[in-house]
C-alpha cells in the first residue's frame, strides 16, 4: 500500500482521542473529518469544538487584547486541559492558557502551567515554546537562575535546539541579568507597519530556491514581483492559494513573477504541496527566516508587490484586490519604454506611487487612487450590461452546466444505473496526518446507506462501535453503550448528515440531472493539474458546494464546503480519484480531506443494493 504506519509513543497516548472522527470520511464522501471529535469518548463535551472555541478567543486577542477575553481564555483552557488530557492539541491549550495567565499578571500560575505540561508531553510540538516562555516568566519575577535553566534546556534540546525558539533563547541570554524584564529583545523595525514599506525600494537578498538555483530580486529587475510569505499549516494562506494561482497563470507571461517564500517547518511538506497543487513560481524555503526577518514579517499571509524597478507598490493584497493591483502594475510596467535603462532603486526611491517620469493620464491617475480605496480599479469603459445581456449570459451558463452534468452522469455509469442504486456498503481503512508528520491507521469501518440513512460499525484502539442515523435522529454506541447526540446540538448533526447524503456522487448526480434544483456554472480551475469545470448547488442546510468535474474524464475530483456543526465551522476540501468500476458505476477507492486535519481514505470494498436489515438503522438493536 502507499500508507507507512508510524503510531509514537504520544500518539499511543493519544488512543481513545476522536474516536469516530474517521468514520465520516467513509461514507463516500461523507468527508468532514472532526465533527464529532470525542462522540465517543467518557467526556461530554465535544474537545474539538471546546478546542476551536479556544481558538477563537486566542486569534480575536491577537487583534485587540481585553482582560476579560484573557480572563475567559484562562476559564476555558482550564476546563479543557482538565477534561480532555489526551486530546492531540492539549499542548497548544496549555501553551494559551499559561501565556494568557502571564499576560494577567499571574506570573506564578502561568510557570505551574508549563512545569506541568513539559512534565506530561515531553515530546509535544510545544515543549520549544514551553521552555522559551517558561523562561521569560522566571526572568519578569527576577528568578534568572530559574530563567537561565529552561533557556538552556531548549538550547540542549535534541529536536528544537536548532530552531528558531532556541535561537531567540541565545539572545536572552547574551543580555545583562538586570535588563532581562521577561520579554524578547526586539529587533529593529519591529514595530514596522507593512503599510510603512509603501514606496520604498525593496530589500534584496540572495538565495537559493528549492530547484538550487540563484534567486535575487535584482535577477528579476523589469518584472513585477510578488513576494508572498506563507506556509502549508497557514489555514488563510492555503485559502487564499487559489486566488494567487488565478493571478499567476493570467500574468505569468506578461513580465510578473511570483517567489513564495515559505515559513515552513521543514521542506517535505511545503514540497509535496507545491507538487499536488503545481505551483509553477518560484519558491524559497525560509528555514533560517533570514528574508522573513529582512521584511519584518510578523504574521502570515504577506504580500508585498513590487514593480518593474523594484519599489514596493502595494502590501498584504488578498482576494479580488490582488488580482487588480497585479493587472494594474503589469500594464504599467508594459507600458515602459524599453529603450530607457531601467532605474536604480536608489533613484527611484525619490518617486511617490505614480512615476514623476511619466505622462500621467488624469482619468488613469484618478482610477488607481479610487482602486487603492476601494481594492477594485475603476474602468470607465467598461459596457453597461443590459438585462438582456444578463439572461443571455444566464441561459448560456445554465446550458453548459447541463453538458457538464450529462457528461458526468454517462461517464458515471448512465443515468439507468445511477437511479438503480437503492443502498451501498463501503468497507474502509482510514488513515490521519499527524502535525508531526507522521501517518497513523485509525482502523477500518463498514458502512452501510441508503438514500436517507447510515450506519457505520468502526473499531478503533480497542474499542468499537457504531454512529447511526436513521433519517431524523443520530446516535452512537460505544462497546454496546448508546450515546445519542446533545439536545443542544442535534439539530445541526441531523442537517450535516442530509448535507452528507446530498453529497454522495452517485446521487448528487442523480438529483442534478433531473433539473430539480439550480446548477450554477462558475468556471474552470486546475485540481492537482487536472482542469476541472467548477459548478455551485445548494444543499438541503441551504450553504453551498463547489463541484469540481474533470473535463478530460467527466469524473468528480473535488467538493467544497463548508460544514458548522455542534458549534464549530470548518471548510472542506475533500479530493477523489483511484476510480473503479463497480457493476458499472465508477467509484473512487482514494479519497483525501482536508479541513482542521488531514486524513486519507483508502475504500476496501464496495456492494452495491445490498440487502441490509432494517434493524441496523436502530441504535437500541
Amino acid at each position: 500500500m502507499f500508507f507507512q504506519n508510524k503510531i509514537t509513543s504520544q500518539q499511543n497516548a493519544n488512543r481513545n482521542r476522536t474516536l469516530c472522527a474517521y468514520l465520516i470520511c467513509a461514507f463516500t464522501s461523507l468527508v468532514f473529518t472532526g465533527f464529532c471529535a470525542n462522540l465517543v469518548s467518557a467526556a461530554p463535551r465535544k474537545a474539538v469544538y471546546k478546542y476551536q472555541e479556544i481558538k477563537a478567543i486566542s486569534k480575536g486577542l491577537k487583534k485587540q487584547k481585553k482582560q476579560k477575553d484573557l480572563e475567559k481564555l484562562v476559564e476555558k483552557s482550564e476546563e479543557f486541559v482538565e477534561a480532555h488530557p489526551e486530546y492531540k492539541r492539549v499542548d497548544e491549550v496549555y501553551y494559551l492558557l499559561g501565556n494568557a495567565l502571564v499576560q494577567l499578571e499571574r506570573v506564578q500560575e502561568g510557570i505551574t502551567v508549563f512545569e506541568e505540561a513539559i512534565k506530561r508531553y515531553p515530546e509535544a510540538r510545544y515543549v520549544e515554546r514551553f521552555l522559551l516562555d517558561l523562561g521569560l516568566a522566571h526572568d519578569k519575577l527576577g528568578n534568572h537562575d530559574a530563567a537561565n535553566s529552561a533557556y538552556q534546556k531548549l538550547i540542549d534540546h535534541p529536536k528544537y535546539g536548532s530552531r528558531s525558539q532556541a535561537k531567540l533563547a541565545k539572545k536572552v541570554l547574551e543580555q545583562d541579568r538586570t535588563e532581562r524584564k521577561g520579554e524578547l529583545p526586539r529587533p529593529p523595525g519591529a514595530n514596522m507597519s507593512p503599510r510603512a514599506w509603501i514606496s520604498k525600494p525593496a530589500l534584496d537578498f540572495q538565495v537559493m530556491d528549492l530547484k538550487g538555483a540563484e534567486l535575487s530580486l535584482k535577477n528579476l529587475r523589469g518584472q513585477v514581483v510578488l513576494l508572498d510569505f506563507w506556509a502549508t499549516w497557514c489555514g488563510p494562506c492555503i485559502a487564499e492559494m487559489p486566488n494567487v494561482k488565478k493571478t499567476y497563470a493570467k500574468y505569468k507571461d506578461q513580465k510578473f513573477q511570483i517567489i513564495g517564500i515559505s515559513l515552513d517547518r521543514s521542506a517535505e511538506p511545503l514540497e509535496a504541496y507545491i507538487k499536488k497543487e503545481e505551483l509553477g513560481w518560484l519558491h524559497y524555503w525560509d528555514k533560517s527566516r533570514k528574508v522573513s526577518t529582512m521584511y519584518k514579517v510578523r504574521g502570515i499571509p504577506s504580500t508585498f508587490l513590487i514593480d518593474g524597478e523594484g519599489i514596493i507598490r502595494k502590501t498584504n493584497l488578498r482576494g479580488h484586490a490582488l488580482e487588480h493591483a497585479v493587472a494594474d502594475l503589469v500594464e504599467e510596467n508594459l507600458a515602459q519604454p524599453t529603450d530607457i535603462p531601467t532605474k536604480t532603486p536608489g533613484d527611484s526611491s525619490r518617486r511617490q506611487s505614480i512615476p514623476a517620469t511619466k505622462i500621467v493620464n488624469v482619468e488613469s491617475a484618478v482610477a488607481e487612487l479610487v482602486s487603492e480605496n476601494l481594492a477594485k480599479p475603476v474602468n470607465p469603459a467598461t459596457p453597461v450590461k443590459t438585462p438582456s445581456d444578463s439572461v443571455r449570459e444566464d441561459q448560456s451558463a445554465n446550458l453548459k452546466a447541463k453538458e457538464i452534468i450529462d457528461a458526468a452522469v454517462a461517464a458515471h455509469g448512465g443515468l439507468e444505473k445511477l437511479e438503480s442504486v437503492k443502498s451501498v456498503v463501503i468497507e474502509s481503512e482510514s488513515f490521519e496526518h499527524l502535525p508531526d508528520g507522521t501517518l497513523q491507521d485509525e482502523g477500518p469501518a463498514k458502512t452501510y446507506f441508503d438514500p436517507n440513512r447510515i450506519r457505520s460499525d468502526w473499531r478503533i484502539y480497542n474499542q468499537q462501535g457504531s454512529l447511526i442515523f436513521d433519517g431524523e435522529s443520530v446516535s452512537m454506541t460505544t462497546d454496546g453503550e448508546v450515546k445519542p447526540v446533545p439536545a443542544e446540538e442535534a439539530e445541526s448533526y441531523v442537517t450535516f448528515f442530509k448535507d452528507s447524503l446530498f453529497r454522495e456522487p452517485i446521487w448528487l448526480l442523480t438529483t442534478l440531472s433531473k433539473d430539480d434544483i439550480p446548477v450554477q456554472y462558475i468556471g474552470t480551475e486546475k485540481v492537482m493539474g487536472v482542469t476541472t469545470s467548477v459548478l455551485l448547488v445548494t444543499q438541503p442546510s441551504g450553504k453551498k458546494l463547489k463541484v469540481f468535474i474533470s473535463k478530460e474524464t467527466h469524473y468528480v475530483v473535488q467538493f467544497s464546503y463548508n460544514v458548522e456543526i455542534g458549534g464549530g465551522m470548518e471548510n472542506v476540501v475533500a479530493f477523489f480519484n483511484d476510480y473503479r468500476d463497480v457493476d458499472g458505476i465508477k467509484i473512487s477507492y482514494y479519497r483525501t480531506t482536508e479541513s482542521g486535519e488531514y486524513r486519507r481514505i483508502l475504500i476496501t470494498n464496495v456492494i452495491l443494493n445490498a440487502e441490509i436489515d432494517e434493524a441496523l438503522f436502530h441504535a437500541e438493536k
